[in-house]
């Protein structure tokens, strides 16, 4: 009786070298998937980023036009002139 041999004629020494090399192969393939998956994720962040800074721009620029026509109505109401109706009017052509 051999005792510890595999079936396939593999001794115990090479059945546990299989297993480490499996292992080890396992290891980087797995790794390099963690690594490309956290590179991608880095990668949306940055994206979205971006976006939140486009976002924080267009909001800022908004917020400024409704000020300028708000100034302008109110210029308006109180001198009834016509060249604050024009102003009003091409802020809100902007917005």
């Amino acid at each position: 009786m051999k005792g510890l041999s595999m079936r396939a004629g593999w001794g115990l020494r090479t059945t546990m070298i299989a297993i480490v090399v499996s292992l080890l192969t396992g290891s980087l393939v797995g790794g390099g998937l963690l690594i490309y998956s956290l590179r991608t994720t880095v990668l949306g962040y940055a994206d979205l980023a971006q976006v939140v800074d486009r976002l924080k721009d267009t909001t800022h620029h908004m917020n400024t036009l409704m000020l300028q026509a708000r100034r302008s109505e109110k210029d308006y109401l109180l001198r009834h002139d016509a060249t604050d109706v024009d102003r009003l009017r091409a802020v809100t052509a902007e917005l």
